[in-house]
């Protein structure tokens, strides 16, 4: 983690864990790309879909 983004106005921060946001609705549910993020243009053009990846999160924690 870089000082940055883990002190903040004084307040530290504590990496805690990071994850992977794959809900059954950003996820191809049929044909060649099944399981893969429901893209949002693919080779045919608009698929409506969200992204061509899954949105990653962190968990930062404060120490008391």
């Amino acid at each position: 983690m870089t000082s940055n983004l883990v002190n903040i106005k004084g307040d530290s921060f504590e990496f805690y864990k990071a994850g992977i946001f794959n809900r059954p609705y950003l996820i191809t549910q049929n044909g060649q790309f099944k399981g893969y993020p429901f893209r949002t243009y693919g080779y045919s053009g608009y698929e409506g879909g969200y992204s061509d990846h899954f949105p990653v999160y962190i968990f930062l924690v404060k120490p008391l």
